[in-house]
């Protein structure tokens, strides 16, 4: 993996000094087109135990379900994610008689698309309100956090939101992923550009630092000081603007393990559970 790696970046650089028109069209080919990887072994008691759904837009859906429910959640997993990745905390919910409905975005898990980006996990999130009806709360992870803030600065009405390893603003999240491939920073805007151009997103509409100060929603952040994907920093500035928000940090569990520890489990839970 990091062979393959360090070969992606030299031929990134390379080919921006050669072709930086084509090079800047396949960084955007990478950057809108998401992978899809294999179940892993822990997913396959997701899907024994959640039924499947879809909306009339063709998203799909994992409903967790309990009986009796007193509560419903709606989720959104991040880039490259799943619904089954919802497992853990869903499962963790239903002895409070809480359950949980995971979407899936355009182009990830079983929700058909090749190109996806932040406004269609946001547009997910409405449609899901619309379809199924109230939900008492939200919950996002890595861009589905993000989206979750767009959605409720949208439209989106629920008691508490629950904002897991999300980024500051989207905008940031770009740049990254331009150093990560090693594209010559002068072509950063022309690529911006054709990102812009491809989603119709603007800096200010995926300014999540700036969106949380809109909201008066109850929030829990959660946020893991070891995260390599979306840096801490970003926690700790959205912390400070969202002004109902508690923050919660953990350290050593990474980007994608915060959805599985107990402790943050049990955070969850006291956070949606309490009046």
């Amino acid at each position: 993996m990091e062979f393959q790696l360090r070969l992606l970046k030299l031929s990134f650089a390379l080919q921006g000094l050669l072709q930086p028109g084509r090079t800047i069209l396949r960084a955007v080919k990478l950057f809108s087109q998401p992978r899809k990887y294999p179940y892993k072994d822990w997913e396959q008691a997701a899907l024994m135990v959640a039924k499947r759904g879809k909306l009339a837009s063709g998203l799909s859906y994992l409903h967790y379900q309990v009986p009796n429910p007193q509560k419903r959640v709606l989720a959104l997993h991040g880039w490259e994610g799943r619904a089954t990745h919802f497992y853990n905390i869903a499962d963790f919910l239903s002895a409070n008689a809480v359950e949980v409905i995971a979407l899936e975005a355009v182009a990830h898990g079983e929700t058909p698309g090749i190109i996806s980006h932040p406004l269609f996990f946001k547009k997910a999130l409405l449609e899901a309100q619309a379809e199924l009806g109230e939900f008492d709360f939200v919950l996002g992870h890595s861009m589905g956090a993000g989206a979750m803030v767009m959605a409720l600065n949208d439209g989106l009405s629920v008691k508490k939101a629950v904002f897991i390893s999300g980024p500051a603003t989207f905008t940031e999240v770009m740049w990254r992923f331009c150093e990560s491939i090693n594209l010559p920073k002068k072509l950063f805007s022309r690529f911006g550009q054709k990102v812009s151009e491809l989603s119709a997103i603007t800096e200010a509409v995926v300014d999540i630092e700036h969106l949380v100060s809109n909201l008066s929603t109850t929030g829990l952040i959660i946020h893991d000081q070891t995260d390599l994907l979306i840096p801490f920093s970003d926690g700790v500035r959205v912390a400070k603007k969202w002004k109902t928000a508690e923050f919660f940090t953990t350290d050593g569990l990474g980007h994608q393990r915060v959805l599985r520890d107990p402790a943050v489990l049990h955070k969850i839970q006291d956070f949606l559970i309490t009046n």
